[in-house]
Formats: C-alpha cells, sequence, structure tokens
C-alpha cells in the first residue's frame, strides 16, 4: 500500500499526464520533496497506529481510510477534522 501510494506521489509531481489524467502545474508546484515525505510520513503513522489498535479488523480497516484521507488535509494546514482522529495533532486549539 505504502509503496503505490508513494509511487503515485512521485507521478503526480513529475509528470503532467498520468494515468488517470492531466496534472494542473499548480498541483505539481504543491507535491515538492517536504510534502512527499509528510505525506508518506503521515501514512506510516496511520499505518503503524492502526496495528496495535484493540479494535476489531474490520473497524482498524475503517479508522485507517479515514486516516488516510485526513492526512493530506493536515499536510496541507486542514486542521478541523485532526482531533477526531485523536493521534494526529490535537487540531484546531482555540
Amino acid at each position: 500500500m505504502k509503496r503505490n501510494y508513494n509511487w503515485m506521489l512521485r507521478e503526480i509531481a513529475t509528470k503532467s499526464k498520468t494515468a488517470t489524467g492531466s496534472v494542473p502545474g499548480s498541483i505539481r508546484r504543491l507535491l515538492n520533496a517536504d510534502r512527499q515525505f509528510r505525506l508518506r510520513f503521515a501514512v506510516t503513522s496511520a499505518i503503524r497506529y492502526r496495528s496495535v489498535d484493540d479494535l476489531p479488523s474490520q473497524q482498524r480497516i475503517d479508522e485507517l481510510a479515514k486516516d488516510m484521507h485526513n492526512g493530506p488535509c493536515h499536510v496541507f494546514g486542514d486542521h478541523s477534522r485532526c482531533g477526531e482522529r485523536g493521534y494526529f495533532c490535537k487540531g484546531l486549539e482555540e
């Protein structure tokens, strides 16, 4: 899963056309090396956290999917859902 995720990030960041369609230059510029690393780290952290969770398998899978959807939001600055995930970050502290 991580290998495919990493491959897709590199594909989006370096090519103007991918198997899923064209990628605007503004999107490619957003995926610089630092953000690619942070996105990969978010996925790795989610997998590590969910692998030791005391939930039934299907619920762990569902929670991992939610974590993976929240990872890019977190990396790009939208922390509105981080608090409900519990371990990503504290979310918006106001």
